[in-house]
């Protein structure tokens, strides 16, 4: 361990945070107060490709962290030596984008006679909370749940989360993507589903939901994956249209209508410019449900059979297009309403239960797909009905990634004095501390 600086409560925390497609830096005091937050975000240019190419992410993070760490201390109005630590996400992550921002991180604190302070990148998401919340404290049960996790926490104290339910297969915000792309949505998924699921009908489609005997709390979205791909096939053979292929998963398309991912585009976007931008203040089939065993919609209020409102056009494109490769638009809009339902239902379940195991009065809400507007909902609409449960749900800005909570997560480390050697490597599988 380094031991530069004597462990005291109070901080001023540079953070820097590079584990998939946003370089970000920001300046935390005491865990708590945020001086400044820069992202710079390649999502544009990676939407050409229908998911985050490792290469390319590695690449324009060398370009932009040294600029992204300049424009974050330029606006907490300070310079390198006025801060107390560096602190850096080690994992999990992209192995080549997390060396961009630890090598940065290591050469700063180097030069700069600063400690540094690797942090988890989940424990970091659910972290984000303490800066929107000041009156939250541990213990209490944290859902973390982006694209590449789903795990459900008891959070003991600022450096104790015991894992109580973890999904056993794809991430639901994986889930998400994946199907987004075999539909035709593109890249990002999550949030373009999120839109093109308003005004659709979430009980028109029956998806499966996985349980476990020997684990109540765990989750598995892959055989809902597999049956939305069946669902779209099966309708696709109704109107005689040729099938999505698995490959769809990656990229491809009917009758050749998509490029692979990776594969030769002349024609794809230039690289952005930088610029920075502040953001803070069970396996089965899909089942059509008859309209009249059908109720109205709790998330919509759609009466099955009547006139849809008109659905809000998802980020980058409508909902005509290519959305479905063919497919009606009515019958994508209840897919995808159906789908994400199902999604929300296994991620709010687990989570309500688990709490009511923990007892602790406290939902804490953490990672992209915790931006989900019909997961926000549901919880808020759950933890309504448990007595004396408080749920904590950070804006949207604070549920993707960002350096500001990174910066915050390091805060108990600093008190405590637990600093990294310079020696600290990245590890793209990390398991929580």
């Amino acid at each position: 361990m380094s031991s530069y600086v004597s462990p005291r409560a109070s901080s001023c925390i540079l953070g820097i945070e590079t584990s998939c497609d946003e370089t970000s830096a920001a300046v935390v005091m005491d865990g708590r107060r945020l001086l400044s937050s820069v992202v710079f975000s390649q999502m544009d240019e990676h939407a050409a490709y229908g998911g985050v190419v490792p290469e390319i992410a590695s690449r324009r993070h060398v370009e932009a962290i040294i600029p992204v760490i300049g424009e974050a201390l330029a606006r907490a109005g300070m310079e390198l030596g006025g801060v107390d630590a560096i602190a850096v996400t080690y994992g999990p992550g992209l192995a080549g984008a997390l060396l961009v921002g630890l090598s940065a991180a290591k050469g700063l604190a180097l030069a700069a006679g600063k400690p540094l302070i690797g942090v988890h990148h989940v424990c970091a998401h659910i972290c984000a909370n303490y800066l929107e919340f000041g009156d939250l404290e541990p213990p209490f049960t944290a859902l973390a749940v982006s694209g590449g996790h789903s795990h459900i926490y008891r959070v003991r104290d600022r450096r104790t989360f015991e894992l109580m339910g973890r999904t056993r297969d794809d991430a639901a915000g994986e889930a998400f993507d994946k199907v987004a792309r075999a539909a035709g949505l593109g890249y990002p998924g999550g949030p373009r589903m999120d839109a093109a699921a308003r005004g659709g009908d979430p009980d028109a489609i029956r998806f499966p939901r996985a349980r476990f005997a020997d684990g109540p709390y765990d989750f598995s979205f892959s055989g809902v994956k597999t049956a939305a791909l069946n669902c779209l096939n099966r309708e696709r053979q109704k109107l005689a249209l040729a099938p999505i292929a698995v490959g769809a998963w990656a990229g491809s398309a009917p009758d050749g209508a998509r490029a692979e991912p990776g594969a030769a585009q002349p024609h794809a976007p230039a690289p952005p410019a930088l610029t920075a931008s502040a953001p803070i203040a069970g396996g089965g089939a899909a089942t059509p449900v008859p309209s009249a065993a059908r109720p109205p919609s709790p998330e919509t209020g759609h009466v099955p059979g009547a006139p849809r409102p008109p659905a809000a056009d998802p980020p980058g494109g409508g909902l005509c297009g290519d959305l479905g490769y063919g497919l009606p638009p009515a019958f994508m809009r209840d897919f995808f309403a159906g789908f994400q339902k199902a999604i929300v239902d296994a991620l709010v379940d687990n989570t309500i239960r688990a709490e009511m195991e923990n007892r602790t009065g406290r939902i804490v809400l953490a990672g992209g797909v915790a931006a989900n507007s019909l997961l926000r909902a549901r919880f808020a609409e759950e933890a309504a009905k448990l007595p004396g449960v408080a749920l904590y749900c950070p804006p949207p800005q604070l549920c993707t990634d960002n350096a500001a909570m990174v910066a915050c997560a390091a805060h108990g480390k600093f008190a405590a004095g637990e600093f990294s050697p310079l020696t600290l490597n990245a590890s793209p599988g990390a398991a929580m501390p």
